[in-house]
């Protein structure tokens, strides 16, 4: 019985002690001090001190601990770049589709251009020798030592060459040639352009423009490898 009217914890339920003659600490189930040989009856007679026994829970392994830690992190890593990945392929939205040349179109335009009356402004030291003066106004130009400098701006009539009209050329062949041209008096010819695209059959129909020496190259039936991008244009041709 204990002194309080309880019945005896079994041993192994009982708290580790301290020897008072020695100080060394034993297990609650020996009766004698591991070091002095003490009684534990004797060591405690005087108040030998009892340790509190630790609340029973299991105690993770700290290797088991670590590789948790581990694998807890190697997976947020995972999850993150899965994230990346399809938040990439959601915005490139890319993927590859077989294709077939179907077809063939092309362009070419020429400008023509006149002489045309049009109004311009500059300071007074970039006014074409050849323009006539409409206006002059005195205004701040730039500042020194934070002080405005002023100049003249002047506006003015000048003859350019302008744009008057497109001429166009177009086809479903293999055979470009450029718009006939016929100028006008004082007309002159101005830039030319030309574009080359391919009609191309996979899941769907597509078109896509390319360089003239590769248009030249391409032969119908041919089979290729199209990039696509989010809008299902094509991106690439291979």
């Amino acid at each position: 019985m204990t002194p309080d009217g309880g019945a005896p914890a079994p041993d192994d339920a009982r708290p580790d002690w301290r020897c008072r003659f020695c100080g060394t600490t034993s297990g609650g189930a020996s009766s004698r001090c591991r070091s002095c040989g003490t009684p534990r009856e004797a060591a405690a007679a005087d108040g030998a001190e009892v340790l509190e026994a630790p609340a029973a829970a299991p105690a993770a392994s700290p290797a088991r601990g670590r590789w948790g830690r581990v694998l807890a992190a190697v997976a947020l890593v995972a999850a993150l770049l899965g994230a990346a990945a399809g938040y990439l392929r959601s915005r490139d939205g890319a993927e590859t589709e077989t294709v077939t040349v179907t077809g063939f179109e092309w362009e070419r335009t020429v400008e023509v251009q006149d002489h045309e009356t049009v109004r311009e402004e500059a300071w007074e030291d970039e006014v074409p020798e050849e323009a006539h003066v409409i206006a002059r106004r005195r205004q701040v130009h730039h500042t020194e030592k934070e002080r405005p400098v002023y100049k003249h701006r002047v506006a003015y009539d000048v003859e350019r060459w302008t744009v008057v009209r497109t001429l166009k050329a177009a086809g479903r062949d293999r055979s470009p040639r450029w718009p006939d041209i016929r100028l006008n008096l004082g007309e002159r010819e101005g830039k030319r352009t030309e574009t080359y695209a391919v009609v191309l059959q996979g899941r769907g129909a597509h078109r896509m423009q390319v360089p003239r020496e590769q248009w030249q190259q391409m032969r119908e039936g041919q089979i290729g490898s199209a990039v696509m991008d989010a809008s299902g244009a094509v991106r690439e041709l291979r």
